[in-house]
């Protein structure tokens, strides 16, 4: 998420001011004002992911070294996780950030993110010396196999945990968000403004519109004539419902496409594969 926040950015909806556009992203931007996830460019859900992982080894190990490389992996993650603030605090001044960016290690949100990983990197120490020991042919753990797989699981986790670029091109259902709300939001207003016309309308048919004549009723009576009478009975076409019709397509199709990129949003947030490390 934090890689798209840009998507809802004032300067876009201004780029093509569309009046439901505009309110959706703002809308958006207060929803995510404040928010501790999108401030950090971690991933929390894939830190508690490689927590469950670790944890749920620890029965199938036996060396007293391994259960050890592991509690140390664990509760770094675990404090990287519950305060990635503090977490950017205590290695802010690790290592020299011009230094970082020379090389090619840093991106436009340098600091926080080098400060991430760098304060998980004791946990893939802890990771990658497991992983060797698993793989020492003396290892006679019937479970190594097993083992194995998830720490190289675990391993991959911590390296996509604090992405070192955000990602550019997200999926459409969430980048295209205030696009496609803010056009339901348009077909919405539109369809207010024909009901409300419509609520203070006459769609009978024929319409009586009256004689002008005197403000006296006795007066205005003597003056009807059957010609007056007649002439004000009109016959037209407002019964017809082509305006509510053509609105009411129009509406539906809006609830189609906010119920299509809302399917779109949970189905990214509750596959597994495709979710980034959140619970599924």
């Amino acid at each position: 998420m934090k890689g798209i926040v840009a998507a809802f950015s004032s300067e876009i909806s201004a780029a093509r001011p569309y009046p439901g556009q505009i309110a959706s992203a703002r809308n958006i931007r207060t929803m995510l004002s404040g928010s501790s996830i999108i401030s950090m460019p971690v991933n929390l859900a894939i830190l508690r992911k490689a927590v469950v992982i670790l944890t749920d080894q620890k029965p199938f190990i036996q060396s007293k070294e391994l259960a050890e490389l592991l509690d140390r992996a664990v509760s770094v993650i675990e404090g990287v996780r519950m305060d990635p603030h503090g977490t950017v605090r205590a290695h802010e001044n690790d290592v020299d950030v011009e230094e970082a960016r020379e090389e090619g290690m840093l991106t436009a949100s340098d600091p926080v993110t080098l400060s991430l990983r760098r304060g998980l990197v004791p946990a893939q120490v802890a990771v990658q010396k497991m992983i060797r020991m698993v793989l020492d042919p003396e290892n006679d753990n019937p479970k190594k196999a097993g083992l194995r797989e998830d720490l190289t699981e675990v391993a991959n986790l911590l390296e996509r945990a604090v992405p070192k670029m955000p990602s550019v091109q997200d999926d459409y259902s969430f980048r295209c968000a205030p696009q496609v709300h803010g056009a339901a939001r348009n077909a919405l207003a539109h369809v207010i403004e024909i009901l409300e016309i419509e609520a203070n309308s006459s769609t009978d048919n024929p319409l009586v519109f009256p004689p002008d004549g005197p403000e006296d009723l006795a007066q205005y009576e003597a003056s009807l004539t059957i010609e007056k009478c007649r002439a004000a009975v009109m016959s037209g076409g407002n019964f017809h419902g082509e305006p509510l019709a053509l609105t009411m397509d129009y509406l539906t199709m809006a609830v189609a496409e906010l119920g299509s990129i809302s399917e779109r949003r949970v189905a990214k947030v509750v596959d597994g594969k495709h979710n980034n490390g959140l619970p599924s």
